[in-house]
């Protein structure tokens, strides 16, 4: 049997509002802003995010979207798309699992493991990559209560290596590059679906609140490897339940972004 249901406000979906607003505030990220675009700036920034997702390249280059230097987007339209408020500077992940997938919250926190493995092992497949994990990789303690999974991505081109080569803590980070998801403990409550999670029904909820208590999404390669983050995430993203998402945060050639099942969202509205 599911979980008690709550009648918890959930967050409304504002049609004023980008998709990317929306999610992130039914996600927990409610510190999130839309940057309001003229007709067209927001044409011009939607046609580059598209072209620069749609292209081969970004799946065969460490290079990221190649967006830092503001000439694809503009000047001041760069600088307002790569800022990023409060906790919104780092990585994170938030989900909605429905009750009619997992009957309990240990249930849902196996689905949620289940299916990121699925996901990273998929995604490695397509980019041409490998994946290694031994002893307790797939389950162990990680930071304020959280049960994390970490799955090596191989690739030596890149300069990221299995464990032929990692032999201990510090060979990891010396030649490891790892994807980590990090589960917090959380009740049996459920919530109604929010409106922005394409979800019907009660779901068992993990909010991006904080990052204390909420679930983590963390790539981490070593300090010489070349394999980029943005490619990976996306297709981890395209390969996770509907009711899955991943915040990335702004980087030098990225700005801030929530992938839905593999598409970009932006924090961009018209004017």
């Amino acid at each position: 049997m599911a979980g008690c249901a709550t009648t918890t406000t959930t967050a409304r979906y504002s049609e004023d509002n980008s998709r990317a607003y929306n999610l992130a505030q039914a996600g927990g990220l409610h510190k999130a802003r839309d940057t309001a675009l003229g007709d067209d700036e927001y044409s011009s920034a939607m046609t580059n995010i598209t072209n620069a997702f749609s292209d081969a390249a970004l799946f065969n280059s460490s290079a990221g979207l190649g967006l830092s230097g503001g000439a694809s987007l503009g000047l001041g339209l760069a600088g307002a798309l790569f800022a990023a408020p409060g906790h919104m500077e780092q990585d994170s992940a938030f989900a909605f699992v429905p009750t009619s997938e997992a009957a309990s919250r240990e249930e849902a926190n196996e689905l949620l493991r289940d299916s990121f493995y699925q996901a990273v092992q998929q995604a490695a497949e397509e980019l041409g990559y490998t994946i290694e994990h031994e002893g307790n990789d797939l389950r162990h303690p990680a930071a304020h209560g959280r049960t994390a999974m970490s799955i090596a991505v191989v690739d030596e081109e890149n300069g990221c290596y299995g464990y032929e080569r990692i032999k201990s803590g510090d060979d990891a980070k010396a030649y490891g590059c790892y994807v980590s998801l990090q589960i917090p403990e959380r009740g049996e409550r459920t919530i109604a679906a929010p409106e922005a999670s394409n979800v019907q029904g009660q779901v068992y909820s993990y909010p991006a609140t904080d990052h204390q208590k909420s679930m983590r999404f963390f790539f981490l390669p070593n300090e010489d490897a070349t394999m980029a983050k943005l490619p990976l995430a996306v297709k981890i993203s395209e390969h996770m339940p509907e009711w899955f998402f991943l915040y990335l945060s702004p980087e030098d050639d990225q700005p801030p972004m929530i992938l839905e099942k593999g598409e970009p969202e932006l924090f961009i509205k018209r004017a």
